[in-house]
């Protein structure tokens, strides 16, 4: 999310998991400061929250990625009312079918057999997408630089193939949520902050922000209110949770 300090705008990123939160800012969307933010939270080949696909998330390789099937919907369902693009119903149908399939599970995941049927599925769709929602067909231009523009319809599409394995998988790992709702809520305050204020005077005060809010969410999830949080932090004692 941007947000604008002393004239420059500061990208925020969130590193998170069910009981911790780590928030930072930076003047661009470096694969070097996500790793900084996310080392603490992120061990070897963990899963890594859902998110947008943002490529420099990619850089870090030590964990496994998930993507938000909550932005997915929103652009399948614009897919096809805006574009009928009928297989865009259809796979919304199928990530919300394996939705309800893994909530029903006690494992919170599917059995091997159930993820391979879904998978095929999942493959199945794509190819027909294929044949509905067909790549651009106009010839390059000379000197013509980076790939020809696609209909967002077909950059989903394309998205959808190459993140196979990252769309489906909550419905593998246990600790993958379908989608990023956490990470939006962690993040609500700071956009209110930025709707009242505008900006912060310097990046200085959007590190100091980025930390406190850090800290109470962390201890919101941990079952310390914020006024108790609070309390704490000034009295020089740390949440029984952390000690």
């Amino acid at each position: 999310m941007p947000v604008l300090a002393d004239k420059l705008i500061l990208r925020l990123q969130l590193i998170l998991d069910a009981k911790l939160a780590r928030m930072g800012c930076c003047p661009c969307l470096k694969a070097s400061f996500v790793m900084t933010i996310g080392q603490i939270f992120a061990p070897a080949k963990s899963a890594f929250p859902p998110s947008m696909v943002v490529k420099p998330y990619y850089h870090y390789t030590e964990c496994l990625h998930a993507l938000c099937n909550a932005h997915h919907l929103r652009e399948l369902e614009r897919a096809y009312e805006q574009d009928g693009q009928q297989w865009a119903k259809a796979m919304q149908d199928l990530l919300l079918d394996i939705l309800a399939d893994v909530k029903a599970q006690d494992a919170n995941a599917l059995p091997a057999e159930k993820a391979q049927h879904y998978t095929e599925c999942y493959r199945n769709l794509l190819k027909q997408a294929e044949i509905e929602c067909l790549p651009p067909d106009e010839p390059r231009q000379p000197g013509q630089r980076g790939r020809t523009k696609r209909s967002k319809a077909r950059n989903l599409l394309e998205r959808l193939q190459l993140f196979e394995l990252d769309v489906l998988r909550f419905m593998v790992n246990p600790i993958v949520p379908f989608t990023n709702n956490q990470g939006e809520n962690d993040i609500r305050m700071t956009k209110v902050h930025q709707k009242i204020s505008g900006c912060f005077r310097s990046q200085d005060g959007a590190d100091i922000f980025c930390r406190i809010r850090s800290y109470l969410s962390t201890c919101r999830k941990n079952d310390v209110p914020a006024t108790q949080a609070l309390t704490l932090l000034f009295d020089g004692v740390l949440p029984d949770f952390i000690l």
